[in-house]
């Protein structure tokens, strides 16, 4: 069971504060306890109630020690950039690597993402919807988690993947030009 103050990932809908635990008037059954859930650091009315007891897709954040851990890990993460696929295959690729609710999933999919858009941009193409929403989920999933772990911001820590990212692929391009 969760705690009023922790910090969980919900879905794929991004981080929220637990905020109240309990029992909600205007739910169907009374007797229920819910999860309070509401954007940390965000003045906004917008609140989402979670039954304790069917809160399967929630799950703590990650500490600062295993967002700097992953960050360290993301050049380990072997993925396979995806070439001639059609966009209802790539939209259900993507969707089930989201529906896992797995943070090593969400580096998975970013990292290969950014792969696509390096292979569009060297053919000079333009990346395709498809792509280009999925990067736009995974990178705000990314960012709010690690930024709640690592106390920064969203912008700050979605730089902060980005950099470890292009080291990665910088290293990569160097070890296989030594290569040729």
């Amino acid at each position: 069971m969760f705690c009023c103050g922790d910090y969980v990932a919900y879905g794929s809908e991004g981080v929220y504060q637990i905020t109240a635990i309990g029992k909600i008037d205007f739910a169907d059954n009374p007797k229920r306890i819910y999860y309070t859930l509401c954007l940390p650091h965000i003045k906004s009315n917008t609140k989402i109630y979670v039954p304790v007891d069917a809160c399967h897709s929630m799950r703590l954040i990650i500490t600062e020690e295993e967002a700097l851990c992953c960050l360290n890990k993301l050049s380990q993460i072997e993925v396979a950039v995806l070439h001639n696929v059609k966009n209802n295959l790539l939209e259900t690729h993507y969707h089930e690597m989201l529906a896992t609710h797995d943070l090593t999933e969400y580096l998975k999919l970013f990292k290969e993402l950014y792969q696509r858009e390096k292979m569009y941009e060297k053919t000079g193409k333009k990346q395709g919807q498809v792509d280009s929403r999925y990067q736009d989920k995974v990178e705000k999933l990314l960012s709010e988690e690690f930024a709640a772990a690592l106390h920064i911001t969203p912008d700050a820590a979605k730089k902060k993947c980005m950099r470890q990212l292009i080291r990665f692929m910088l290293d990569a391009s160097e070890h296989s030009s030594e290569m040729d």
